[in-house]
């Protein structure tokens, strides 16, 4: 391998150029054989090095690390690895590089081992410096530079590390702490964001965060927004597990910061500094310039932390690059925001300051390389207003868009300006005026009381700005100060220097470029200020107090405290001991301000009284205008008091703990007056009064005590700053909380109170209202209950006033009957609207888990129902519907497809409970549940039924029906004697039974049957007396069964008789159980007979079809079918004792037409069937119902016309099966003849349209015709009249042609049954029958070409055959399955089918016609597609058996009487032209044809040796070749698209236009089948190659 990369490397460059000298074409050859004679020495050296390396590798995976180690140690100070980089050869480089990072990767892991980290961190240097992308040796150098305390290095090989493999959570782990010690904040948070965005419950990242923002507070304002998941909790001992280890690196890490007398430096950047911000941006830029610089090289890492403290104590000279204004007369840089830029905590704009924080320091938040920026560059803000007159006409149309707002605008409306519709505007107009009158009473005692003190903020707004004038000032003593030294003491300097201008207001940017300086220079100063007094001078111990004191006043004014109470003790002890009572008075005050120091009483009051002792020789007040404070005996006094009564709040909690809450309130009661005469003490203590009037249950007084703290509170929260504004809503909260128990929960205890608690609640639930309404943070700073309480509340103290007064008048007020759009039906549920549109565009509708919608629709709910209301048609009905439905839309998104009116308000679905879902039932569900004969239209929506089953989800387990569903089975089959049954005295029960209704219903409406059932019986399991529940379960239970009594696969097996032996015993008993409560329904007995009938008849053809069954089975399948018989007729029979009056005028016939097929089954009396269906076609006649002379085929055909003509049918085969089938009498034949001799020429007959001209005279005879007992009486009352010479002649003659005369008058029914309808398949069929077997002479012929076609024969009077209109490969193309669905059942129409060609292979084969056979076997042969199958797969597969049984038959038998060769090879062809074509399929019977096939050669050959199916295939195919073309072949039987498919071209027909037969006919003549054998089907011809496929095909076989 070597020797041919040194081939292919070491070919020369030169030879691919064109060179014109001799001397330069030496050189190159001498150079070359040089440089082949290296390689070859190298490529020794090297295939040795990889042989040692494979060596050592070895020697790792064994196990033996000491000899590795010391073979790899070997290896790298080898010549070859050491001197590899001086080749210049690229091939050899490569390969010797890679042995090289092989080696120094498995070296580098023994030394750090070792301990020697120094020398892996060069390793992996070299490893990443020629494999940039190998993720484990960066991280892995990452780890050794922490090893060796090469911070600076492990920082860049982790973030490249990151760069490579963003996933791997241990190296952004890694990267934090490294910044964390680094103090490099800033991108510390940016990691641990993405640390905790995939793993959110990290709690060591949320301990690194919360100390960056404790150390560094301003990051908050500008790193906060990167962490919104919720914080965990966590110990104390944990925190210090996890920081202090990392202060120890720090500290070790500063502590090796010396001072070394070095060269000054110059920075790179020029700057222009003009003002002190830029000064402190200049200082920033350099202090990270000198920590970045040592980064440079990565090479040389042995010295880098060395470097790096160096380059921080470097002098740093400012000469020639910065440049200062140290006159008057420069270009000022004119920062207008910075001189009128208000105090950062200032009163009115506190709000924008800190935006303007964030803004400023996000400036230079990133970047190039996407970290932090710690100097960043402020860039002025710049607004861009487009004031034509067209913006302000767009401006102006999308306010009038905008709901809420007043359409006033001055160019349209007049001279009012648009503005929009105050919230509080909006829920007053809808109060009562007793709650919105001017105050009557008495003003209450204690708001004379309360006095809101003006906060001491005037002496901070009238502080000088820091102008242009100090800037130049302060710089210039920075200038003398500050020529040559190192960045810490310019940094202390700069500190130094802006303490002594405190007294003047900064801009914000300077106080945020002071704390970025003071956090640098504090991580290079001694911490405790003690020790430096110990070992500083007293001038730089009050240049580092001066530093301090103002750094902690600057972070206190950001609203974030350090626990600095340490630092200041030690302050506070060294300015005591040099009399600096200034700085005393301002220790205190911060003490005093710190949150855990106010928690020590014995410590506040101690410094309290050294600040009066301070304040005794200096009263004047203290101004802090950059931390926004001023200092003042008062305000110090207010400070100590306030913690006084925290003190006395405190053991008010302990004694209510305790159980003392008497003596609680006795306390509190006694020192509220006294104590608290301030605005937050008061707000405290009664707040802590009126919980423990709520904990003792007194809610009078608990009233009076709230009333006034509301009103206080209001009026406190108007008049304080944003900052304090954000503390104050959980004192609302609170105090809302105590308001709810009251009014919601005692409202029964507080009806005596005066209009004024009323009055008062009210307004001061409005303003909280309007409080939060205008609050800019929203969403995070007010809680959940201070947006939904205050609406609640006032909904309830209004709507108790607005019922009220209801009750007082006489029907509805005049102004709840006039219809305004979007008008509720009550003013209060109007206040409710509002704060659903309120909130929801905010997407807080559904807050605390949709308290506030639930509540509204429970309101709405119990407002309909209200007497008043309970008019469904009142104005406001409507409305009220659609909002809770809007209602239902936020809390549960139901409807699943949002419609027109609904909103989308993007909330956070709220969970659904049971007691929710009742009111859900209650609102959206029918009030009267649908019936199950109801159309699909009064099931509910889809929709709703998801909606419905959510709501089963959260139902108790003791109200669910689940566990009794597996008895349903024991009581159907007889084990026991009721249903179960589910006992509950939860009234709710039902409603769980009306859920499971409901989804039955609509599943069974919906076609979803096996779905609908088991909710069916979870509704009987609860409501067991329920008539629509068992009716539906019984009309599911038959739609199951007629699927599969419809289905193609019903095969009459096994599996078929026990699923409807299943199912007809649910049918049974549902129908049964059901007319027990309801007995004169008549449409469930006509449910129940149908379903009967449709059993009888399945057991009837299980019987037919299956001849071979055992005997006792046989008798068990028919008792059953008579049992269902019996069933139909009992049923029937009742429904006529009930009368006919309770069942549909359009349904009745159906009575008798039943009553006469059950007849037929039970083989009773003639007359009695004929008069049955008598009334059955006299019941449609008087319906009015018409029978056209033609009948199209159309879709929806007009009712009545299929069913008279099928009456019409049923009486001509019911006396047709009479005749043949049994031996009537004469009698009986007589009542036959004249029964249709009446029929035909009477009004009811199917060849008459005559209907009587008044419908009311022919209903009057219905109570006679229907109470008629015998056929006789029809004649007597003149219904159906015969002419006297009629009857006469048929009595005279015998009985044979007498049965004759009536089979031909059912002849003329059926035909007549076909000329008014073309697809009546089974007058088709019966008529074919009667020409087969029953006319005097049978006609096979004739009955074929009834089903087949062409009709020819004159005797038919219709043109189109049956299976006339067939296509090639599907005979049943035209055949059409009407369907009657009162009278269908299941297998009705393929039966029929099945019936006719059971008797079209009986015609054929008595016509002896083999032709037609084949064409009927190949037709069948192949199995239908599901929406093409006219037969059962059972049938068909027994109509191939019968075909080929038939075909064989006939073959064999003419094979075998033909004398003539010619005659015996016709039938030879047919045969084997039928295994080819039929072969392939497995219903045929391919055995049996080869070995006929076989015979017949051996007869026709006489050869016995060479039989087998390639000669028998060959001399099919000699003579095929050399017949004449011309004569007329009886073996031209069929042509089917099997033979097409196996051909490679088209088959050629002997009709086309080249080959002409004379006298070929297209069709089928079956009369004198010897002189018309004609067929349309061809031989395959010699020039057709498909033989040859068929030829192969054979061999196959």
């Amino acid at each position: 391998m070597f020797s041919q990369v040194l081939e292919m490397i070491c070919r020369p460059r030169a030879l691919n150029e064109n060179l014109c000298n001799n001397e330069r074409s030496k050189a190159l050859n001498s150079s070359l054989e040089k440089d082949k004679h290296q390689a070859a020495s190298i490529e020794v050296q090297e295939t040795k090095g990889f042989q040692e390396y494979a060596e050592a590798v070895t020697w790792i995976a064994e196990g033996k690390t000491d000899e590795a180690e010391a073979k790899l140690r070997n290896l790298w100070q080898s010549e070859l690895i050491q001197n590899s980089g001086g080749i210049k050869s690229a091939g050899f480089s490569r390969s010797i590089l890679k042995l090289r990072c092989a080696i120094e990767k498995n070296l580098a892991p023994f030394l750090s081992k070792k301990g020697q980290h120094s020398e892996a961190v060069s390793l992996y240097l070299n490893v990443c410096q020629h494999e940039p992308n190998d993720f484990p040796a960066w991280y892995s150098l990452g780890i050794e530079g922490w090893q060796s305390f090469n911070l600076t290095v492990a920082r860049e090989a982790f973030i490249h590390a990151r760069m490579l493999n963003p996933e791997n959570i241990s190296s952004l782990e890694h990267l934090a702490s490294t910044f964390f010690v680094l103090g490099d904040y800033g991108n510390c948070l940016q990691i641990l964001a993405e640390i905790l965005k995939r793993r959110p419950s990290d709690i060591r990242c949320f301990v690194l965060k919360d100390e960056i923002f404790r150390r560094q507070p301003y990051l908050r304002t500008v790193g906060d927004h990167l962490f919104p998941s919720a914080e965990p909790t966590y110990s104390l001992e944990y925190q210090q597990k996890v920081i202090v280890p990392l202060d120890t690196i720090a500290k070790k890490f500063r502590r090796t910061c010396a001072s070394l007398d070095l060269e000054p430096i110059a920075p790179p950047d020029p700057r222009h500094i003009s003002t002190l911000v830029d000064l402190g941006d200049a200082l920033l830029s350099v202090y990270e310039w000198l920590k970045e610089q040592s980064m440079v090289r990565l090479l040389h890492v042995a010295t880098k932390v060395e470097r790096f403290l160096k380059g921080l104590v470097r002098p740093v000279t400012w000469a020639g690059v910065w440049t200062f204004p140290l006159t008057q007369n420069v270009r000022e840089r004119v920062h207008t925001e910075e001189s009128e830029v208000p105090c950062l905590i200032s009163v009115d704009n506190v709000a924008s300051t800190e935006l303007e924080c964030s803004k400023s320091e996000g400036a230079g938040l990133t970047n190039a390389n996407g970290w932090l920026d710690p100097a960043g560059i402020e860039s002025p803000n710049s607004s861009n207003e487009n004031t034509s007159r067209d913006a302000s006409a767009a401006k102006r149309r999308s306010t009038r868009l905008i709901p809420g707002f007043r359409m006033d605008d001055f160019l349209v409306y007049g001279p009012v300006s648009s503005q929009k519709v105050c919230l509080r505007e909006r829920l007053t107009a809808l109060l009562p005026k007793v709650l919105t009158d001017a105050e009557q009473d008495e003003p209450m005692d204690v708001l004379e009381k309360i006095n809101v003190a003006p906060l001491p903020d005037k002496a901070i707004m009238d502080a000088e700005f820091l102008n242009n004038e100090s800037n130049v000032e302060v710089l210039r003593k920075f200038v003398s100060r500050c020529h040559s030294k190192p960045v810490i003491l310019m940094l202390q300097d700069f500190l130094h220097l802006l303490t002594e201008v405190e007294g003047l207001r900064w801009p914000d940017r300077l106080r945020h470029v002071f704390l970025r300086c003071y956090d640098i220079w504090t991580c290079h100063v001694h911490d405790n200020i003690q020790s430096a007094l110990d070992n500083e001078s007293v001038g730089v111990v009050e240049m580092q107090c001066r530093i301090r004191l103002l750094a902690g006043e600057l972070q206190r004014s950001l609203g974030i405290l350090e626990d600095v109470c340490p630092s200041l003790l030690n302050m506070l002890n060294v300015v005591d001991k040099f009399q600096y009572k200034y700085f005393t008075f301002r220790i205190i005050n911060l003490f005093l301000k710190c949150e855990k120091c106010t928690e020590d009483w014995k410590k506040t009051s101690l410094f309290y009284s050294r600040c009066q002792e301070s304040l005794l020789m200096e009263a004047e007040p203290i101004c802090l205008p950059n931390s926004g404070d001023v200092i003042c005996l008062e305000k110090m006094q207010s400070e100590v008091r306030e913690n006084t009564v925290k003190k006395l709040i405190h053991l008010v909690r302990e004694m209510v703990s305790l159980g003392n809450v008497n003596s609680a309130i006795s306390l509190l009661e006694k020192a509220v007056p006294e104590s608290c005469n301030s605005d937050g003490r008061l707000i405290d203590c009664q707040l802590l009064l009126c919980d423990c009037y709520r904990q003792a249950n007194n809610p009078s007084s608990c009233a009076k005590t709230l009333c006034k703290l509301l009103v206080f509170i209001a009026q406190r929260y108007q008049s304080i700053n944003f900052k304090e504004k954000r503390t104050t809503w959980s004192t609302i909260s609170s105090a809302l909380s105590i308001a709810s128990w009251l009014i919601l929960e005692n409202d029964s205890e507080v009806v005596e109170l005066s209009t004024t608690f009323y009055r008062s609640m009210v307004g001061s639930l409005i303003d909280f209202i309007g409080f939060a309404d205008e609050y800019p943070l929203y969403n995070q700073d007010i809680p959940d209950n201070c947006w939904t309480l205050p609406y609640i509340l006032l909904y309830h103290l209004a709507s108790r006033i607005e019922f009220l007064d209801l009750e007082n008048v006489i029907g509805l007020p005049a102004d709840h009957l006039v219809a305004h759009e979007h008008r509720m039906l009550t003013n209060s549920l109007g206040i409710l609207k509002i704060a659903h549109e309120t909130l929801g565009s905010r997407g807080l509708c559904t807050l605390q888990d949709g308290l506030l919608l639930d509540f509204f629709a429970e309101e709405i709910l119990r407002t309909l129902r209200h007497p008043k209301f309970i008019n469904q048609s009142l104005p406001g009905a409507d409305e009220c519907m659609l909002v809770a439905e809007q209602c239902f839309y936020c809390l549960y998104k139901y409807p699943t497809k949002r419609k027109r009116h609904l909103e989308e308000h993007d909330g956070k679905p709220a969970e659904l409970t049971w007691s929710r879902g009742i009111t859900v039932f209650e609102f959206l569900c029918p009030t009267k549940l649908p019936d199950f004969d109801e159309p699909s239209s009064s099931a509910i929506m889809s929709d709703l039924v998801v909606m419905l089953n959510r709501i089963l989800e959260v139902v108790p387990a003791e109200l669910k029906a689940d566990p009794f569903l597996a008895k349903w089975n024991s009581f159907f089959d007889g084990e026991l004697d009721s249903p179960p049954h589910l006992d509950s005295n939860d009234a709710d029960v039902v409603i769980v039974g009306n859920i499971y209704y409901l989804i039955a219903d609509h599943l069974m409406k919906n076609v979803q049957l096996k779905e609908a059932v088991p909710y069916y019986l979870r509704h009987l399991t609860i409501c067991d007396r329920h008539f629509n529940g068992w009716s539906g379960l019984g009309v599911t239970s038959v739609g199951i069964l007629d699927t599969r009594l419809f289905s193609l696969e019903l095969n009459y097996s096994a599996d078929d008789n026990a699923f409807v032996d299943y199912w007809s015993r649910r049918i049974c008993v549902c129908f049964e159980r059901a007319l027990k409560l309801n007995a004169p329904n008549t449409i469930i007995r006509m449910e129940h007979a149908v379903a009967a009938y449709c059993l009888q008849s399945f057991f009837s053809r299980t019987v037919r079809k299956n001849p071979q069954m055992e005997t006792c089975e046989r008798d068990e399948k028919t008792a059953k079918r008579r049992e269902f018989l019996n069933c139909v007729q009992r049923i029937l029979n009742s429904v006529i004792e009930i009368g006919l009056s309770h069942l549909d005028s359009k349904d009745s016939w159906l009575v008798y037409y039943f009553l006469g097929k059950v007849g037929e089954k039970m083989k009773i009396y003639l007359g009695e069937m004929l008069l049955y269906y008598f009334k059955a076609t006299y019941s449609l006649y008087m319906d009015g119902e018409r029978c056209p002379s033609r009948i199209p085929y159309k879709s929806p055909m007009p009712r009545g016309v299929l069913e008279r003509l099928e009456v019409f049918y049923r009486i001509h085969v019911c006396v047709q099966k009479c005749l043949y089938r049994g031996n009537p009498s004469n009698e009986e034949v007589m009542l036959a003849f004249c029964f249709l001799r009446g029929l035909h020429s009477s009004p009811f007959s199917m060849t008459n349209e005559v209907i009587l001209d008044s419908k009311i005279q022919a209903r009057e005879t219905d109570s006679f015709v229907y109470r008629i007992n015998d056929t006789v009486e029809l004649f007597e009352r003149g219904l159906l009249v015969i002419p006297t010479s009629a009857v006469e002649a048929a009595a005279a003659l015998d009985s044979v042609a007498l049965k004759q005369t009536v089979m031909d008058l059912c002849r003329d029914g059926f035909i007549a049954c076909i000329q008014r309808f073309m697809y009546h398949y089974k007058a088709y069929y019966r008529l074919a029958f009667y020409y087969y077997s029953l006319a005097p002479t049978p006609d096979p012929a004739l009955g074929v070409e009834l089903l087949f076609g062409p009709i020819e024969s004159p005797c038919l009077s219709f043109s189109t055959a049956l299976f006339q209109t067939r296509k090639q490969g599907q005979l049943f193309e035209n055949v059409w399955n009407y369907s009657i669905d009162d009278v269908i059942r299941g297998g009705s129409f393929k039966e029929h089918m099945y019936r006719t060609m059971e008797l079209l292979v009986k015609m054929f084969e008595s016509l002896e016609n083999c032709t037609a056979l084949c064409d009927l076997l190949l037709f069948l042969g192949k199995k239908p597609e599901s929406d093409r199958a006219y037969l059962l797969e059972v049938d068909r597969l027994s109509c191939i058996a019968q075909l080929q049984a038939a075909i064989d038959r006939l073959v064999t038998r003419k094979f075998s009487e033909s004398e003539d060769y010619y005659n015996k090879m016709c039938y030879y062809v047919t045969a084997c032209r039928l295994y080819l074509n039929m072969a392939h399929l497995a219903e045929f019977n391919a055995a049996l044809w080869k070995q006929r096939i076989l015979a017949m050669f051996q007869l026709l050959t006489g050869n016995a040796d060479t039989i087998n199916m390639n000669n028998a295939i060959l001399h099919l195919r000699s003579f095929v070749e050399n017949s004449n073309p011309d004569a007329n072949r009886p073996w031209k039987p069929f042509n089917h698209p099997l033979t097409k498919k196996r051909a490679g071209r088209p088959v050629r027909s002997v009709q086309s236009k080249k080959l002409k037969i004379p006298g070929a006919s297209s069709s089928y003549g079956y009369r004198h089948y010897a002189e018309r054998s004609t067929s349309t089907g061809s031989l395959i011809s010699s020039e057709d190659t498909a033989f040859k496929r068929e030829y192969t095909k054979g061999e196959e076989i």
